[in-house]
């Protein structure tokens, strides 16, 4: 009898076809290139690789992230809208990709962020059936940021650029010895010549802010890309964030800050309280393009992405006179030995933040200190701000003041009545500040909140 069965499920193994197997959804992200173009990336598995994905069958909009803008009504379109695009595995990857080129526009030239809405299917041959199956597609839960729309410059006689600290610019001096770094560094340049040669090759004289004669860079290709020289943009939002905070005192909410040391690539935090004010040296525009930002601050982490990061072009960098008040929380450097440098070093750091926007430098920096906007204070909450340390009773102020704004788009007047704020550690990790009315009442990380 046991013989006989087992040849009947053999034989009915044999007739009927295995059951095709879906495989994991299609996720939809919209991304940035480094050319600044808009692509949706499409990302199946590996098995089956095969899909294919028209335009027709894709259901894609934007939806509005955040009110710290007056972004609205973003749209999306395909480039090419009747071509279909063929998914690939990607090497070394359990996972199969897919590009779909589309453009991306608001019914204002402002900054903002947007989520990406996906519904709709690709499709694809199962490889043991060979039947046609469709596969769903949905968005990922990113934010992401459109910046506003800003004219390129033009390489031409009077073109400024600013000095960035991530790699050393091969400046010449007229003698042919070079440019020291330190003296360069976070400095300004004048284009004041540029001689262009058949081959692509040019060499550009400029005049360097607070050094005595003329300096030269040879290049080939762009001469708006030149290695750690930035040119300068002008437009209507740095224009007044310079008239608003240039050579002013600033508080800092959460007291810490990036700064940068002598040593090209060689980032640190450092806590500088939010008692003393900084002074704003230097507020630009600058062309660069693809630059990863976080919202809000990342706590008890430095470097890597967070649930809370964008992209970028042509930000606003903010310099500020840090001097020796500043202490090293963290750092990161092109060697252990350059970190251990950062912290040991006795010289001064400057201060030097990079902001999307005017909406990001007024979450940061405050033209009064939070003891001098909140009066009302208690002198024990006036310490335990002082101090950076979180307890409950306290309100939303305080805490923005304590750990600074939280890591999710926002203007701070919606942000103040927010039933809980999160903070980016690394991702995926998240550190939760939960409030009842004004008052905190728990925090801590990802499913271990304090108790009251």
């Amino acid at each position: 009898m046991l013989i006989a069965i087992l040849a009947l499920l053999q034989t009915k193994a044999k007739i009927e076809p295995a059951p095709i197997k879906l495989d994991p959804d299609v996720t939809a992200s919209l991304v940035r290139n480094r050319a600044g173009g808009w692509v949706i990336a499409l990302t199946g598995p590996a098995s089956p690789s095969n899909w294919t994905a028209d335009p027709d069958q894709l259901q894609l909009s934007l939806e509005v992230a955040g009110d710290e803008t007056e972004i609205n009504h973003p749209t999306l379109a395909f480039v090419r809208p009747n071509e279909a695009v063929q998914g690939a595995v990607l090497p070394g990857q359990p996972v199969s990709t897919a590009f779909v080129p589309v453009t991306v526009s608001t019914s204002k030239n402002v900054p903002g962020f947007v989520r990406l809405k996906a519904s709709g299917f690709v499709l694809a041959s199962d490889s043991a059936s060979h039947k046609m199956i469709s596969l769903p597609i949905h968005a990922v839960d990113d934010i992401i940021y459109i910046p506003a729309t800003l004219t390129p410059p033009t390489a031409a006689v009077g073109l400024r650029y600013f000095y960035l600290p991530d790699q050393k610019a091969d400046l010449k001096q007229e003698d042919g010895s070079a440019v020291p770094y330190d003296k360069a560094v976070l400095h300004e340049l004048r284009l004041e010549t540029l001689d262009s040669h058949s081959d692509g090759s040019y060499e550009a004289y400029f005049r360097l802010e607070n050094w005595p004669k003329p300096v030269t860079y040879s290049g080939a290709g762009d001469p708006l890309a030149i290695p750690g020289l930035a040119p300068i943009l002008w437009d209507d939002a740095a224009r007044d964030l310079r008239t608003k905070y240039l050579n002013q005192p600033v508080w800092l909410y959460g007291g810490s800050l990036n700064a940068v040391s002598s040593i090209p690539g060689e980032t640190a935090t450092i806590h500088v309280g939010v008692v003393q004010p900084l002074k704003v040296k230097k507020i630009l525009r600058l062309y660069t393009h693809h630059i990863p930002l976080n919202v809000g601050p990342q706590i008890a982490a430095l470097g890597g992405e967070t649930n809370s990061t964008f992209y970028t072009d042509c930000p606003v960098y903010v310099l500020l006179d840090v001097g020796k008040q500043g202490v090293v929380t963290a750092a990161m450097g092109s060697s252990s030995d350059d970190m251990s440098k950062v912290f040991s070093r006795k010289t001064d750091l400057t201060g030097f933040q990079i902001v999307a926007d005017g909406w990001q430098f007024d979450r940061l920096f405050s033209l009064k200190s939070g003891i001098t906007q909140h009066p009302d204070w208690t002198i024990d909450k006036h310490k335990d701000v002082i101090a950076g340390k979180l307890k409950p009773g306290m309100t939303h102020a305080m805490v923005a003041w304590t750990m600074g704004w939280p890591g999710d788009p926002g203007t701070k007047k919606s942000m103040l009545t927010w039933p809980k704020w999160r903070y980016d550690i690394i991702k995926p990790y998240n550190f939760w500040v939960y409030f009842e009315g004004d008052k905190v009442v728990r925090f801590g990380e990802d499913g271990h909140p304090s108790k009251p």
